[in-house]
């Protein structure tokens, strides 16, 4: 998980709010069919492009790469539907509440479930997997990239949490160690810490401390599309260049 430093919330989002007094979430259209004059109009489309840039495109929770489509999810870290329901609506449109997610697998099990019906259904993780609960530990958290660490074992990146909440985030909540996204980060890191398709020669700490640059500046550009399970590959690089 990374930190994601938010931004004030974008003013047309704000205009739009006030003009219309959203009640319900569903009042947040996608691309309406027809737009009428005197109306102030605001959607979904909008408010995922300004997440994601917010986010260099990457899921608040794992860190997959997401495009502004609609089976990327707009997360609300406070759930509009958990036991504190009241809090939940108020929150409903706070921009400060609002995450890009992936769509944690949802769409891999459809796809699946069609092909083949009588096959259990993939593991979900992310959103599809906090549902309305509360999460212990967030990507809103300023300390959030000190609570975990990452081991790699058989071509697979685990993600280790170093304390009870941050245990319980990755492993109870979102359920980020699951086999898909595990196998994932492993070849994202193996094709930046060999040097050959053998996976037989590592980098050199010359090699990783270049890439650590590149990465860090990477980071730095806002609004940027950052590289697929960014933070994890910086905690490979700074070990690999000695920086950790």
């Amino acid at each position: 998980m990374r930190f994601i430093r938010k931004k004030p919330s974008p003013q047309a989002f704000e205009d739009w709010k006030r003009a219309n007094k959203p009640a319900d979430w569903s009042d947040l259209m996608n691309e309406p069919t027809h737009r009428e004059e005197d109306v102030l109009y605001y959607t979904k489309d909008e408010l995922r492009s300004t997440l994601l840039a917010e986010q260099g495109h990457l899921c608040c929770y794992c860190q997959r790469r997401i495009e502004n489509t609609e089976s990327t999810v707009i997360e609300h870290l406070f759930p509009r539907n958990g036991e504190d329901k009241m809090q939940g609506k108020a929150k409903t449109f706070e921009y400060s509440n609002l995450m890009a997610s992936c769509d944690g697998g949802a769409l891999a099990n459809r796809d699946r479930n069609k092909k083949e019906p009588a096959t259990p259904s993939y593991p979900e993780y992310c959103d599809r997997s906090k549902q309305e609960k509360l999460l212990p530990l967030s990507p809103l958290d300023p300390d959030v990239e000190s609570r975990f660490t990452y081991s790699i074992a058989d071509d697979k990146v685990n993600i280790v949490g170093k304390d009870p909440e941050a245990i319980s985030t990755i492993q109870e909540i979102l359920n980020l160690n699951t086999p898909f996204l595990e196998k994932r980060r492993g070849e994202a890191i193996a094709g930046l810490i060999f040097e050959d398709q053998e996976k037989l020669q590592f980098i050199s700490i010359e090699t990783a401390k270049k890439l650590l640059v590149s990465y860090q500046q990477q980071e730095d550009n806002a609004g940027g599309h950052l590289s697929e399970f960014f933070r994890v590959k910086l905690h490979f690089l700074q070990l690999f260049s000695g920086d950790i």
